[in-house]
């Protein structure tokens, strides 16, 4: 595959590893796409949690002596258009008057 073209066979290993580990984890198979470029690797997953159901996952990495390291991440609760609006009021309610 492209995307893992300048990855070594090891590292390779370990992430299909963690993989997997996470799909028998959550029990639900993670949409997951990650793209190298010399040094840098972006990443998108899919995840099931738990507690807030369906979300999403962006990162970015960069490699640094040979391993690969997060510089960012993002998990996100995806929300519906219909409801967005009362998320919304709701966070401004909760953040007006904090516990």
């Amino acid at each position: 595959m492209k995307a893992f073209q300048n990855i070594d066979g090891f590292k390779l290993i370990m992430i299909f590893m963690a993989l997997i580990l996470l799909i028998l984890l959550l029990n639900t198979p993670p949409v997951s796409n990650f793209v190298t470029a010399q040094n840098t690797a972006w990443l998108g997953e899919r995840l099931m949690n738990e507690k807030y159901g369906e979300c999403r996952g962006t990162g970015v990495l960069i490699k640094v002596k040979g391993d690969w390291k997060f510089t960012q991440y993002n998990l996100v609760i995806p929300i519906p258009n219909d409801i967005a609006q009362d998320v919304v009021k709701m966070i401004r309610e909760a953040t007006k008057n904090p516990k």
